[in-house]
């Protein structure tokens, strides 16, 4: 993939310094906008996703830092408008997009404490921007998720309630860590977030493994609105509470939940390596007849998976 994003953006020439734009050379020898053109557009020529993702490209080779560099290039560009009043709402969302890319290096970086500040500056430009105050909770559940690989758990528990006060369907309640999930308008985001928490602030596997189990079946249900589905992994919810079974010592619970999701919907599991990696490990774990059941889940994995599985994953032997 690095190859091809490499190749893409070296035809764009977006490597070199030199990047055409809709400018012309003025007989003053200033530079100005092309004349009779109605609804000009500003800056390169080259489309903006092209670039974000020219800027993006090296980390995918392992240059986060190479990356960073082009990200603040594009996001000095982006202040330069913003400056001047150009097209304002469009380069303050740009702004933003790149800001929230930098958190997501700086975690390549293991700089938690960075993309924790940026995080909250995001969100704090966000907020006022929309006037009315409300947060995106995505963007709040990434800052949960950064403060907890701090260890900082009172600053996490406190951005989950922020979470869950944006999300309560019940105006007239404040405490809402007692509500269920049912009480909220995205309870992926309710769930996943508790299980982390309970997880990171008393190591409680087994309440983890219920918050999942009830994100699971939610998933499953018809109920679930159509733009979440495509947010929500059911093999990785499986795979989280099999790893939720397994440190809290039930290793016999943790291979039937990836077991049974294998046969039953062999065309969704059929892709994630980690869960067959983890399946097959767990054979090695609990049953002497390990071989003949990794070439069964071998003969149903094969159906379904594309060609770029590994099939190392199943741990055949050779």
């Amino acid at each position: 993939m690095a190859e091809c994003l490499a190749a893409e953006v070296e035809v764009f020439g977006l490597g070199g310094k030199e990047k055409v734009c809709l400018y012309q050379e003025l007989e003053n020898g200033g530079v100005g906008l092309f004349k009779g053109v109605e609804n000009p557009r500003y800056g390169n020529l080259v489309g903006w996703d092209i670039r974000v993702i020219w800027a993006r490209e090296p980390s995918l080779r392992g240059l986060v830092k190479d990356s960073l560099d082009r990200v603040f290039e594009l996001l000095t560009e982006s202040n330069v408008y913003i400056r001047q009043g150009v097209d304002l709402d469009l380069w303050k969302a740009r702004s933003q997009t790149l800001k929230l890319l930098i958190v997501d290096l700086m975690v390549e970086l293991g700089d938690f404490r960075t993309a924790s500040n940026i995080l909250k500056g995001v969100i704090a430009s966000s907020s006022s921007s929309h006037g009315s105050g409300k947060k995106d909770v995505d963007v709040c559940s990434a800052l949960v998720r950064i403060e907890l690989q701090l260890g900082n758990v009172v600053e996490a528990a406190k951005w989950i309630n922020v979470i869950e006060l944006e999300l309560c369907q019940n105006p007239s309640t404040t405490l809402t860590s007692q509500l269920p999930s049912t009480d909220f308008a995205r309870r992926d985001v309710v769930l996943i977030n508790r299980a982390l928490y309970a997880i990171s602030s008393a190591g409680d596997w087994n309440q983890a493994a219920i918050h999942l189990t009830e994100l699971l079946e939610y998933s499953q249900s018809n109920s679930i609105p159509t733009q979440q589905k495509s947010i929500i992994s059911i093999p990785v919810i499986v795979n989280n509470i099999s790893v939720c079974y397994l440190y809290s010592g039930n290793v016999g619970q943790a291979l039937s939940h990836l077991e049974s999701l294998v046969l039953e919907m062999p065309q969704l599991c059929g892709g994630s390596a980690s869960l067959l990696f983890n399946l097959a490990t767990l054979y090695d774990l609990t049953d002497n007849s390990l071989e003949r059941k990794r070439r069964l889940l071998g003969g149903v994995v094969a159906a379904h998976a594309g060609d770029d599985l590994d099939g190392a994953c199943l741990k055949l032997a050779q």
